[in-house]
């Protein structure tokens, strides 16, 4: 019973991993294709509140960053939730 319990968490440790890099492959990509079209300067430039916080090009690529990973992290784990396999049901006797 444990073995089955061990197989289970590292299937599950092995998924969780994988949809982190992938996720963070993606919002690197992203993040350099986003950027390679738009100064992050040129985004803070109509709200002052923003342009204060993040005056510099590398606060805009890293806060960019963050954001597409975030939202790749969000889409790789519904992907997981939703390629769930079922839960195995143990009858006794049957």
């Amino acid at each position: 019973m444990e073995d089955a319990a061990h197989t289970d968490r590292t299937e599950l440790l092995r998924a969780v991993g994988a949809a982190l890099w992938a996720s963070f492959l993606a919002a690197a990509l992203t993040t350099m294709l986003f950027f390679a079209t738009f100064d992050p300067i040129a985004l803070y430039d109509d709200a002052a509140v923003l342009k204060e916080a993040f005056s510099s090009r590398p606060t805009g690529y890293a806060l960019g960053f963050f954001f597409f990973w975030l939202s790749t992290i969000v889409a790789s784990g519904l992907t997981l939730i939703l390629l769930r396999r079922p839960r195995r049901v143990h009858t006794h006797g049957r």
